[in-house]
């Protein structure tokens, strides 16, 4: 038998195979799994694109539009002046203002972003957080199954069908499997000179450790604002007014009312003390004249050793 067709038997041999393999169950599966993960790093994708726009805070100053040139018929070198940008994490300020980031960033960040320090900004870090912690996880368990799954295509598949490369990677529709990098919010605070030849900036990224810390930086002023000191803060004169209304202008210990003495002096008193945790509510508020407010403090410190 001639060699050429022994040769024409055996590549006509492979193809008839091939044809018979791609369309057995062992290969739609196969291929199946690979469009199912495919269609999990789309979608992967597309949720980190999501959360490069989700921001916290910005500074809300107007974003001026247009185009800026130099018509000087001098060659001054203003570059920096041109090549200014205007954006909602770009904060142009004085050169004090970026030295001062630089040394603390998170309280500036939250004077010039309008980030607040209170219950509604950490909620949204701590939810930013975790959208990033989530998004991490969730592409190296991807990852982990693509390598398995190229694994056991590089197992499973007979040698015949693994070898033409391109052909099955045309016939699994199998395109680059890559997931995006965490885009981590980025602020900015710029100075440039008014002549535009020297400038300054400092650059605040948002990444997982530097979130993490943030979100505790504003535990700790939230926990502040819930001390002693703020809590007398909060004592405006409209609720001291309120609680003397409700105790009838008299002191709940004495009984003496103001119909009584009209010079009587009386003070809001919290009866359970800040220092063990009272606030500054209503349920928590009493009205005391200075005497007995005084007379209470006396028993509050006896026995405790101030020396």
């Amino acid at each position: 038998m001639p060699i050429i067709l022994i040769i024409i038997i055996i590549i006509t041999t492979i193809v008839i195979y091939r044809a018979i393999y791609f369309r057995s169950n062992n290969f739609t599966e196969i291929k199946n799994s690979v469009s199912d993960l495919i269609t999990e790093f789309n979608d992967l994708n597309i949720y980190a694109d999501n959360l490069s726009l989700n921001v916290l805070g910005g500074q809300n100053r107007q974003s001026f539009v247009g185009e800026t040139s130099n018509t000087s018929r001098w060659k001054y070198q203003h570059g920096g002046l041109f090549s200014r940008q205007s954006h909602s994490q770009i904060y142009h300020c004085s050169r004090l203002v970026v030295s001062n980031a630089q040394v603390d960033g998170f309280k500036y960040l939250c004077k010039y972003f309008n980030i607040k320090t209170d219950e509604e900004h950490r909620s949204l870090a701590n939810d930013m957080l975790n959208n990033f912690i989530s998004y991490v996880e969730s592409r190296n368990l991807l990852e982990t199954k693509r390598n398995n799954l190229f694994n056991t295509i590089k197992n499973k598949l007979p040698f015949l069908i693994r070898i033409f490369k391109k052909s099955l990677y045309k016939k699994l529709e199998l395109v680059p499997l890559d997931l995006k990098s965490v885009i981590y919010p980025r602020y900015v605070f710029s100075y440039t000179s008014p002549g535009g030849n020297s400038g300054l900036t400092y650059t605040l990224e948002l990444s997982m450790p530097t979130l993490q810390r943030f979100i505790e930086w504003l535990d700790d002023r939230i926990k502040y604002k819930k001390s002693a000191q703020y809590q007398r803060i909060i004592m405006t004169q409209e609720l001291r007014t309120k609680i003397k209304e409700r105790d009838n202008f008299s002191c709940k210990q004495c009984h003496t009312s103001v119909e009584d003495e009209p010079t009587l002096l009386l003070e809001i008193d919290h009866i359970i003390p800040i220092s063990k945790g009272g606030m500054s509510v209503e349920e928590n508020l009493q009205c005391l004249c200075w005497k007995c407010n005084r007379s209470k403090g006396a028993k509050i410190f006896q026995g405790i050793d101030l020396v």
